[in-house]
């Protein structure tokens, strides 16, 4: 068969051709499905639905709905648009499901990560810990303050070398 009309009913059990055609249904444009030049027989499984879906593909904009999406793979890379490098994010041995969550943002911001150097711009940042320690650069010593059972907030400035202009707030 060369070509059949636009027709909602057909079926069949099995089609060779090099290109399947589907035609949309005002019949003016069409989807060409085009294999690649596989070297073996292989098989497309189709997943079992219990609703309306839609197939995704790769070289466009699309937004996953809800459910839990599982990537069975313990590296997730992430390229920039160029498609020249990658933020390449890769989950260690964990024993037990862990929960990543992303704080409620209400404009552009910045992620923070462990081993870099990092500037915190203007705003109060709130660690929920009773002990902060900060070391010094060559990770030799640190301050450690710790909160004790306070009842109050309190401010407390801490200046290794005071003078009437070095830290708001501090006295020399």
């Amino acid at each position: 068969m060369r070509r059949r009309k636009y027709d909602t009913q057909e079926q069949l059990s099995s089609i060779e051709a090099a290109t399947l055609r589907v035609r949309n249904p005002a019949n003016t444009f069409d989807y060409d499905i085009v294999p690649a030049a596989i070297v073996a027989d292989r098989q497309l499984n189709l997943p079992l639905l219990t609703a309306t879906d839609t197939v995704a593909v790769l070289a466009m904009a699309q937004t996953f709905l809800t459910g839990v999406k599982t990537f069975n793979s313990s590296i997730l890379a992430i390229r920039n648009p160029a498609d020249t490098f990658s933020y390449t994010i890769v989950a260690t041995a964990i024993t037990a499901d862990r929960s990543l969550t992303l704080p409620l943002i209400t404009a552009t911001d910045t992620l923070a990560v462990l081993a870099l150097a990092q500037t915190f711009l203007t705003g109060v940042k709130t660690f929920n810990s009773s002990i902060l320690a900060i070391r010094n650069p060559a990770d030799s010593f640190s301050y450690t303050v710790v909160a004790a059972a306070i009842t109050a907030d309190r401010n407390r400035c801490y200046d290794t070398a005071p003078s009437a202009s070095s830290t708001p707030g501090c006295r020399p």
